[in-house]
């Protein structure tokens, strides 16, 4: 393998894949590897050469596919003129216009190393003609995180043996020492005698926020819901309703935006339990984010989750769509933390 390696990433920023980003390429230079990222990153680390030819927040479709089409032209432009043999390219859904940037890397003679995070895509977008050809044809390798994940790899692109599982690392290096617990609830205004369940990130369907909300009619009222991200091709009103509906509107706190680094810290450090009641996931950084950390996890019992929760061990599971199950669960924890 080439010794220079360049991540192409126009999300960055906006959904936590600096994070991500940067924590792969610091561990690609520890083995000598020259790393580069082109993205929307700020970034002072001297291992990694950083370029910013993603813009992070564009509305309009036609400008935003103009300037994703600039930015990817840019950084193989660099990347040919550089020698830089291979790209890492992430792959969240499969649709025409990602399928072109990678015949555009290949036409200008890169190899591609693809990161699947969502096999299928959560928000049910993909073109089955376009993902058969980018994992089997136009990915020189593919890296998976999972088990679970590379079964659903393998009904792409049969037994073809390009493919790496890595499991995705925690996040320790991000926390902030300097922030105790109660800093962030000062920050953030919330009650020392309380306690707090979070759930945190981009609110898409998939995750079944309805769930966890259904649930919260059953908990203690000295426990109160945080929710904390934005909705990604998902309708946040839906939960308003439901929220309203329940009579929860005392028992949860929503803040429905992006979350800067700063936020993040103090949410992190605030609350107790973080929740993640996915109907569907392959990998997720929130949870691993959580237990960075040091909460308390309560999780689906899907196959992903199943893979890196242990029950009752390091984390508890309850039914997948059972709101009462999760309720018990939520309780029985509380109990024993009240102890």
């Amino acid at each position: 393998m080439s010794k220079k390696i360049a991540i192409i990433d126009p999300v960055g920023v906006k959904a936590g894949m600096d994070y991500y980003d940067i924590g792969l390429l610091q561990g690609l230079s520890d083995l000598d590897v020259e790393t580069y990222l082109f993205s929307n990153v700020t970034n002072d680390l001297k291992s990694i050469k950083n370029y910013n030819v993603f813009e992070s927040f564009i509305n309009d479709n036609w400008e935003k596919g103009w300037k994703l089409l600039k930015g990817y032209w840019k950084s193989f432009s660099f990347c040919k003129r550089e020698k830089i043999d291979w790209v890492i390219i992430h792959v969240f859904s499969a649709q025409l216009i990602y399928f072109l940037f990678f015949i555009l890397a290949r036409l200008f003679g890169l190899k591609i190393i693809t990161i699947s995070h969502d096999v299928n895509s959560l928000a049910d977008d993909d073109n089955s003609r376009f993902k058969k050809l980018i994992y089997k044809y136009l990915s020189n390798h593919i890296i998976v995180h999972n088990q679970y994940s590379l079964l659903q790899l393998k009904k792409i692109i049969g037994q073809k043996n390009n493919f790496s599982i890595i499991q995705q690392g925690g996040y320790p290096h991000l926390i902030d020492n300097t922030i105790t617990r109660n800093i962030a609830k000062d920050k953030l205004g919330f009650s020392y005698s309380k306690r707090y369940i979070l759930f945190f990130g981009q609110i898409k369907s998939a995750k079944r926020l309805d769930v966890l909300i259904e649930a919260m009619q059953f908990i203690d009222k000295d426990v109160e819901l945080i929710i904390a991200g934005r909705p990604w091709k998902d309708d946040f009103s839906k939960y308003d309703k439901q929220i309203k509906t329940l009579k929860l509107e005392n028992k949860i706190h929503k803040f429905i935006r992006f979350i800067t680094d700063e936020e993040r810290e103090y949410f992190m450090k605030a609350c107790d339990i973080m929740v993640l009641p996915y109907e569907e996931v392959y990998q997720s950084a929130a949870l691993l984010m959580a237990m960075s950390y040091g909460l308390a996890i309560i999780a689906s019992d899907i196959p992903s989750f199943k893979e890196v929760i242990r029950h009752n061990d390091n984390g508890i599971l309850f039914e997948s769509l059972n709101s009462k199950d999760l309720s018990d669960k939520l309780n029985q924890l509380l109990e024993e933390e009240g102890r």
